[in-house]
């Protein structure tokens, strides 16, 4: 496909319009074709329109295949879903974050535009790219956001991607064979994706869409006054986005894709007071199906307008790429990577300046729910986790990576600045943990592992606690939501208790697991799996877990659908296994001593301290098993012998003196 895209260049002008007329003409035949053999040949066109409009984007026009895709998604259909996303994947610069970056690049993604391109957030083979080259992606990148706003295509996609995510699976067929599932999961992923990468790019500013002039097309819009170059960044928020409670009764879309689009173009955020979410939300009171007496409207909204970006500063991710780019300065293309530095730099003083006023925003929320807060019993706490749960963390929690990490990031947030004293966090962890195997039931395998995300840093949160008792006193030995009565200041959690339920939440989160994975149904099983495989880092740590999971795991082998994915953990459980930590208290605290120099340990760092110093134990058992035999007779007679001769010598030489 790549050379056939390269010879196009030698064809005339009016050529492009009719290779363009048959793009339409073939994108009609296989929409109409739901033969699955047809697929392939769908994905093959969608590869070659994508790496065409890259090209050529100043010859050949996207608008007519974008307004063909509207009207095709309006019937419900998935059909040119795979055209749109390579479409999307090659003029915009994005990569899917599902599964296609590692931890560090994903780190790099909760930073602002400039870090995202520079740690590889936004194409990982643009750093390869000559000069030209990436000046003409950008071109493309820009090209087609203009053309997705003058042309007034960015909220019809947005608004029909949003209620297809919904209702795709409710379309189907109820009596379709177990067999089709897995294919229905993995298109429900696809337009998840799809909806996740268009917002992406239209609600995220390209660092480098600015670098060239605009063409005379642009001019031209500019002219009209329908599009203003340099734009870009507040170019999403004056579409004419419905508020969310007309998204919810009106389009038919859940709470969390109503949010997702009206986040980004809200005139302030956080909305908490009742004016504000009256004026800028509608009614949400009217709209929402839980309890308000118990979870308030305040809490709801405070954390459904909040961005990743507004409580997490990914401070050494910043400090890397300035270094990269310092380095790269001083190796060659001095210009572009001074300009990359100052970027950055600017990046890096703008996201703490919003991050700090954020914080005090946040400070002044907590004093509004002080004022506003009344006595509740310990049984209208625990439904306010459950609630908190089910309306808030597991909906948002699977509809992308990076809301999966800002909901850690909120749970965190929530306990260390106390922003709600009669919220129980250790009940919230704890039911995290234990009814983890419950939320998965229904899930597709994207959102799974973002489950297997989140649940990562939650676990990696505890286990900082755990493993160093300062911390745990500083953050957690005062705090509200470690009390057994959040009433009582009394009543915290001592260190050597959470000691004992941190074991308690390990053992019981590897229950419900094994629970899944022995249960039959093949989609848990898989779920499970794939939670595992993005907890493997921290869980499981003790022996017990170990082979609890492993012996559940041995057995889906013999699947033909799980078995890959079954061996592959299996593997990494066995060679866990050495490393693993017998004894709770004495070893962890053991472990914890050798790692010196760190305010926080994370597992590899203590499994490694672990395994080393059980190491050195055997090695010195080994050598010196005779000295720890308890002494024999003749061993008592010789060391007496040695006494003796030691004290004549030591006469000798003093009556010498």
């Amino acid at each position: 496909i790549g050379c056939i895209v390269e010879m196009l260049r030698f064809l005339p002008g009016i050529a492009y319009d009719v290779l363009v007329y048959q793009i339409l003409l073939q994108m009609a035949k296989l929409s109409e074709n739901p033969d699955p053999g047809a697929i392939h040949m769908v994905t093959n066109l969608g590869s070659f329109v994508g790496q065409f409009y890259k090209k050529y984007h100043n010859l050949a026009d996207v608008v007519p295949v974008l307004n063909f895709i509207v009207r095709h998604l309006r019937t419900g259909s998935t059909a040119t879903l795979p055209i749109f996303s390579e479409i999307m994947k090659n003029m915009s610069c994005m990569q899917d974050l599902e599964g296609q970056i590692n931890d560090e690049q994903l780190e790099a993604h909760t930073g602002g535009p400039m870090l995202c391109y520079y740690a590889g957030g936004y194409a990982e083979l643009l750093r390869s790219q000559s000069t030209v080259q990436e000046k003409s992606t950008f071109r493309a990148s820009r090209k087609l956001r203009v053309r997705l706003f003058e042309n007034k295509l960015a909220q019809p996609l947005l608004l029909l991607l949003a209620q297809l995510r919904g209702k795709y699976l409710l379309q189907q067929d109820p009596d379709i064979p177990e067999s089709n599932l897995p294919q229905l999961a993995e298109e429900q992923d696809k337009i998840g994706a799809a909806f996740n990468m268009l917002l992406q790019y239209l609600t995220t500013p390209h660092p480098k869409e600015e670098w060239d002039k605009p063409d005379k097309t642009q001019q031209q819009d500019n002219e009209d006054g329908r599009f203003e170059e340099g734009n870009y960044n507040t170019a999403y928020s004056s579409l004419p986005m419905p508020k969310f409670t007309e998204l919810v009764t009106d389009f038919g879309m859940s709470p969390a894709v109503a949010f997702a689009l009206v986040r980004h173009s809200l005139k302030k955020r956080p909305i908490y007071h009742d004016e504000d979410i009256e004026a800028q939300l509608g009614p949400v009171k009217d709209v929402v199906t839980f309890d308000t007496d118990i979870l308030n409207l305040h809490l709801y909204c405070l954390f459904w307008t909040l961005e990743l970006h507004d409580i997490h500063v990914p401070q050494n991710k910043y400090q890397e790429a300035i270094k990269k780019a310092e380095k790269e300065a001083k190796t060659g293309k001095v210009a572009k990577a001074e300009n990359d530095t100052m970027l950055l730099n600017e990046e890096t003083k703008h996201h703490k300046e919003t991050h700090s006023k954020m914080k005090l925003n946040l400070g002044k929320f907590k004093d509004f729910e002080l004022k506003r807060q009344s006595k509740i019993s310990n049984g209208e706490s625990t439904r306010k986790v459950w609630l908190m749960i089910q309306e808030c963390i597991l909906p948002r929690c699977i509809m992308s990576t990076l809301d999966a990490i800002f909901c850690a990031k909120f749970v965190e947030t929530l306990h260390k600045q106390c922003l709600v004293t009669t919220f129980s966090t250790i009940n919230l962890l704890s039911n995290l943990t234990t009814h983890v195997a419950s939320w998965i039931v229904c899930l597709t395998e994207y959102e799974s592992k973002r489950v297997g995300k989140f649940m990562s840093m939650i676990i990696e949160l505890l286990l900082q606690w755990r493993t160093d008792e300062k911390l745990y006193t500083a953050e957690c030995g005062n705090a509200p939501g470690f009390r057994n009565h959040y009433n009582d200041p009394t009543s915290g959690i001592q260190y050597h208790t959470y000691k004992r339920a941190h074991y308690k939440l390990h053992l019981h989160l590897a229950k419900a697991l094994e629970k899944g994975l022995r249960s039959g149904e093949p989609l848990l099983s898989r779920n499970c799996l794939y939670v595992l495989s993005s907890i493997q880092k921290v869980f499981p740590l003790h022996k017990t877990n170990i082979k609890l999971l492993a012996d559940a795991v041995s057995e889906l082998k013999t699947s033909p659908t799980l078995r890959t994915i079954a061996e592959t953990y299996h593997n990494q459980l066995q060679r866990r296994q050495p490393h693993a930590i017998d004894q709770e208290d004495k070893d962890v605290t053991g472990a914890q001593k050798k790692v010196v120099g760190k305010a926080k340990p994370d597992a590899k760092q203590l499994l490694r301290s672990h395994w080393e110093s059980k190491k050195r134990a055997n090695e010195g058992d080994e050598k010196d098993t005779k000295t720890d035999a308890p002494p024999t007779k003749k061993a008592k007679d010789h060391k007496s012998q040695i006494r003796a001769m030691h004290a004549k010598t030591v006469a000798a030489e003093t009556a010498k003196k």
